[in-house]
């Protein structure tokens, strides 16, 4: 099942080149590390550099062609922006995630590699800060809990709400298959719903989904637990009375 559904994205504000301290210094680029302090998993480069457009306009930006930052992201924001506001659930803290991962894409530019597909590399860093987000959110939120718990008894609820985003100018249709696939999506897991929006939403193919997830496992298996998911979306989509 193919889903599209249109996003406002933020605007990127391009650093210049004296704000870069690691400008030319070959560092080789890595997502950054997770909060728990594990690297990015290990993965065997590819024997030839892979072409694509990202890789293309990344090599440019390395020459100093500044006009290719623009055109990555246009090229990429909508979709990192969608990716990363189902995983937040919050529109201003996707926007601010998605600007870091920009800003740490030009930092990194000289050390960049065209071993993999650039949208490849560009959503693992982002997922990573996301991720990280939620990990700081929710330490504030039991910390809160406990707060409220220490005055009233009560304790906040910690489920975040699963906001709806949908073209405003859609068509009624549109949007009432909007809201139902992001109500089908708020009642997977959290993996779950990182699998369908990177396979049917985003179009990542099993072995980028496998990387950006950072996952190690045999093609098989790995199937099976896209299929599961994929699965888990559709009966989620038929009980809200989907039907294809």
């Amino acid at each position: 099942m193919q889903v599209t559904i249109a996003t406002n994205s933020p605007t990127i504000v391009e650093p210049s080149a004296e704000s870069d301290p690691r400008n030319g210094s070959g560092e080789t680029p890595q997502p950054e590390q997770q909060a728990d302090g594990a690297g990015p998993a290990s993965v065997t480069p590819a024997a030839q550099p892979l072409h694509d457009i990202g890789n293309e306009l990344m090599m440019a930006l390395q020459r100093g062609d500044r006009a290719a930052l623009r055109r990555l992201h246009a090229l990429y924001n909508p979709k990192l922006y969608s990716f990363i506001c189902r995983i937040v659930v919050d529109p201003s803290t996707a926007e601010d995630i998605v600007q870091e991962t920009w800003m740490t894409l030009y930092e990194r530019r000289q050390g960049y590699q065209p071993t993999f597909k650039f949208s490849t590399w560009l959503f693992t860093i982002a997922r990573r800060k996301a991720l990280s987000e939620l990990r700081r959110r929710s330490v504030r939120s039991i910390v809160r809990s406990l707060t409220h718990s220490g005055r009233s008894g009560e304790t906040e609820d910690l489920e975040f709400r699963q906001n709806v985003f949908c073209d405003p100018d859609a068509s009624a249709d549109g949007a009432l298959v909007a809201k139902i696939v992001e109500r089908a999506l708020g009642s997977l897991s959290p993996q779950q719903r990182e699998i369908v929006v990177l396979r049917d939403i985003e179009g990542f193919e099993n072995d980028e989904i496998a990387m950006i997830l950072q996952w190690t496992l045999k093609p098989g298996a790995l199937r099976k637990r896209i299929f599961d998911a994929r699965e888990a979306f559709r009966r989620a989509m038929h009980g809200q009375g989907y039907r294809d």
